[in-house]
Order: structure tokens, then sequence, then C-alpha cells
């Protein structure tokens, strides 16, 4: 038995047998001893001093190691965040690394002193861009107005909006960026989770690069000075000049209110960086159209199977995974062999994170067959996904390019079938759901639906059963592919 430490000092002496009063110096940390040098007896001051020095050691040793990877991973992102300083400054979510360098500070970093000093060359770099955008009576008030002289002065200067729309654009690519990286872990098989909304996807990404060029282009020059007043106004002038498109048929409504959607998504983030002092209190600058008309239309059985007849084998297994799992064209794109196990295909819609595992049809795994042979089952004739985004030359704007609805809509044409996209397929499959158990149609569509919880566990469906009842009855309501043929 060691003796318990009744003299107040940190370690306390465990005696050895038979070493005549000669023991080691340890401390109990979570249930353990761990010793930290040899002395002489509870008195022996020498052998206590030594092992108080090293238990301090361990102390310093234990908290560096458990810092260490939170500094790695501050040190990478940092050093990620200004490697294209000189490449794209806009690319710098400053706010962002400064509160990053703060934090590696407080863990000890050795390269503190590094990134504050590129911090503080990029801000002198905006200041002064700025401040270009005043005239020079405009400086000259600022420099008088402020007390603590050029400092204050500078920080005076009120921002450029397009700048700031310009950051607002970078937290979003790095959130596109990271959607793209969790992608491809899951696709090697690791698990990886993500919250709601935490990331965007290529196509979210291309919607507000377009809609954030043309708020740069309505208020991009107006002065930011992060007051409710000044957002209000910004996104007033936004809100007006994108009404006149809507007005005069240049743009419709749904565009509009991506664009309203955009500015709020803007001030909230402007708000959450502390930017902006607080939201504009005038909701009204962020109502947007109300448009319900669905565009959801079915098509006929036998239109269906006209379509059908003049498809090429890869046609057809588009149309059969439209019909048998609702698949747009982004999903038939997303598509790889890894998904299909045997009679079923585990899908994950991107839109919701919903997990389906749909029932896959005879013909179906035919067609599949024929072209899953490992990671994507299809792709475009220049090896890009079927559905992917472009840069258009001219204007660099976003384009999205989607194969599938090409095809569909070159087949429709030459075959003098109007009035239907892709879409309408998935349409058509979810008007029959309907009519056979209307209870499972979120269910198909990959959409959220409380009903169903007694079908998962941990967020995997595990009793697939009811939906492939369900599509086992499709089958045999939608099976064009039986009967007349060319």
């Amino acid at each position: 038995m060691g003796r318990h430490n009744a003299r107040g000092l940190e370690l306390s002496f465990k005696p050895v047998k038979g070493g005549r009063g000669r023991g080691r110096w340890y401390k109990k940390i979570k249930g353990h001893a761990i010793y930290f040098g040899w002395g002489e007896g509870v008195t022996d001051r020498v052998g206590y001093r030594a092992a108080l020095a090293a238990y301090r050691q361990w102390l310093a040793d234990a908290e560096s190691a458990r810092a260490r990877p939170m500094v790695t991973g501050l040190t990478r992102r940092l050093q990620s965040d200004f490697s294209v300083e000189g490449k794209d400054p806009r690319y710098i979510n400053l706010p962002a690394a400064r509160e990053r360098i703060s934090r590696l500070r407080e863990l000890g970093g050795s390269s503190v002193a590094v990134f504050q000093r590129l911090a503080d060359t990029e801000e002198k770099h905006r200041l002064i861009e700025a401040m270009d955008l005043l005239s020079l009576d405009e400086i000259r008030a600022a420099m008088n107005h402020s007390s603590g002289g050029p400092a204050d002065a500078a920080k005076a200067v009120p921002r450029n909006t397009s700048k700031l729309l310009d950051d607002f654009l970078t937290v979003q690519r790095q959130r596109m960026e990271l959607r793209k990286k969790l992608d491809k872990l899951r696709e090697e098989g690791t698990a990886v989770r993500e919250a709601a909304k935490q990331n965007i996807s290529p196509g979210r990404f291309a919607t507000i690069a377009r809609d954030l060029a043309a708020m740069k282009k309505s208020v991009g020059t107006m002065a930011w000075d992060g007051t409710e007043a000044t957002a209000a106004k910004i996104v007033r002038k936004f809100r007006d000049d994108s009404d006149a498109l809507v007005l005069n048929s240049s743009h419709s409504p749904h565009s509009f209110n991506d664009r309203i959607k955009l500015a709020r998504m803007f001030c909230a983030w402007a708000e959450a960086t502390y930017q902006l002092d607080r939201l504009p209190r005038d909701r009204s600058i962020f109502a947007k159209y109300s448009v319900s008309q669905s565009k959801a239309k079915a098509i006929p059985k036998e239109t269906l199977r006209t379509i059908w007849n003049a498809s090429d084998d890869r046609g057809r297994c588009w149309l059969l995974l439209g019909l048998n799992c609702g698949y747009y064209a982004q999903d038939i794109s997303d598509l790889t062999a890894e998904m299909i196990d045997g009679k079923y295909l585990n899908h994950t819609r991107g839109k919701t994170g919903v997990k389906v595992k749909y029932g896959l049809w005879a013909t179906t795994r035919v067609y599949l067959k024929k072209f899953a042979k490992s990671g994507r089952v299809f792709s475009a004739d220049t090896g890009k996904p079927l559905v992917h985004y472009a840069t258009l030359k001219k204007s660099g704007e976003p384009v999205r390019v989607d194969n599938v609805r090409n095809w569909f809509y070159r087949l429709c044409q030459d075959h003098d079938v109007t009035g239907f996209s892709f879409s309408n397929v998935r349409d058509t499959a979810t008007t029959e759901v309907e009519k056979i158990d209307r209870t499972m149609t979120d269910l198909f569509l990959a959409h959220r639906d409380s009903r169903m919880a007694s079908l998962y566990i941990d967020g995997e469906m595990t009793d697939p059963a009811p939906l492939r009842r369900v599509t086992d009855e499709l089958e045999k309501r939608l099976n064009v592919w039986m009967g007349r043929s060319n």
C-alpha cells in the first residue's frame, strides 16, 4: 500500500517492499497509477522535485498530443485558404480565416505569426480597394471624423457590395467542394454523415452563381456599411430590378423567386459572419410570387409505348429506371453499379437524403446488366457524367448539360411526340402509384414521410416489402415492353 498524500504534495509515494524506505513517486490518473521517479522516502526533497518535474512534463506532453490533431487541421485549412491568395484573393473568407488563426493561437500553433501576416496583408489590399471606390472628399471626410487617425478612418470606409458578394460565393464554392469530397468518400465505401443543408450540390452552386452574377450587376457598386438600413436598400434595389424583368416577360416568376431566395440567403450569411448588424425587419422585401401550377403530367401508355419502341437499349434502360424507381435524369447520372444489390437498388436521393430500397423488375435487371459493370453505370461520350455543369465560353456563366433530357427531346421530336419531357416519365409512374396505394407515394418519390418510420432503422430502409408490392403492381400497369414492338 502506498502512503496517501497527507502533506499537500502533488504526488504520492509508494515504498518498495524490502527497499528500506526507498520507493517511487506516482499519481493516480483515471484510476491508474503512473510513476514519475524514485525517492529515498517521503522526506526526499531532491527525488520529489525530480519526479514533480517529470510529472509536469508529462502533463504538457499529454496536452500537446491532445491539441496536435486540431493544430494540424487548422494549419492545413489555413494553408489551403492562403494558397490561392495570388491566384484569386476573393477565394479567401477573411473573417473565417481570422477565427481559425485565433483558435490556432490558443492551441499554441507555431505558424500563427505567418498566417496573421498573410491575413493582415489581404485586409490591407481590400481596404485600399474599398477606398479606391470613394472620391477624395469622401476619404478626407472619413479621416476627419475618425478619432483614431488613419487606422480608424480605414475601418470607417464602407466596403463595396460586389466584394462582399464575392466572399459569399467563395463560401458556397467551399460547400460544394466539400460535398464532392464526401460523395467521393461514399463511393469508396466510407460511411460519412453531413448535417441537412450543410453542403450544396454542383447544380445548386450553379444556380447561386447565376443569380449572384445578376445581383452584382444590379447592386455591386453600392457601398456596404453593415447596417440593416443599407442591407434593406440593397435588397430592395435588386428586387425592383428583378421584378421589372418579370413584368416585361424577360423572366418567369420562378426566376424571380430564386433571386429573392438568394438575397435572403446572402443577408443571413452576412449576419451570421458579423458583417450585418441584423436582418432587415421589413420582410416584404423578401416576399415571393405564389406559383402553384404544377408541371407534373403523365404520359399516355400508347405514347410511352411509341417512345419505348423507338429507343435503343440505353434509352430503354433510362425509361425503366424512371418507371420502376421514379428516377430523374440526375439520378440516372449518379447511378453506380455498387448501388445494385441483386433484385434491389439502393438509392439515396440527393435533395432529401432519404434512402429507399427499390425492388427491380425482371426487365429492368436485364437492361441494367448490359451496362452496370463497376463505378458509374452511364456516362456521356466525353466521359463526363450524363448531367454536369459547364461554363459558357462567351459569358462565363455556368450552364447545365443534361444528356438524358436532350436524348428524350430529340427522340420525341423525331417521332412527332410533343408536350412531354423526361421528368414526365417519373410523373407517369407516380400517377399509377397514387392509384395503387397513395400512402406509398412519398416513399416511392424518396420524399420525407414520418409515416414510414417503421420501415427504417438508423436511417436505413430495412423493410422494402410494402414498396415492393406496389412496384410489382406498377409493373403490370406500365409494361409497355410487352405486346407490340418494332
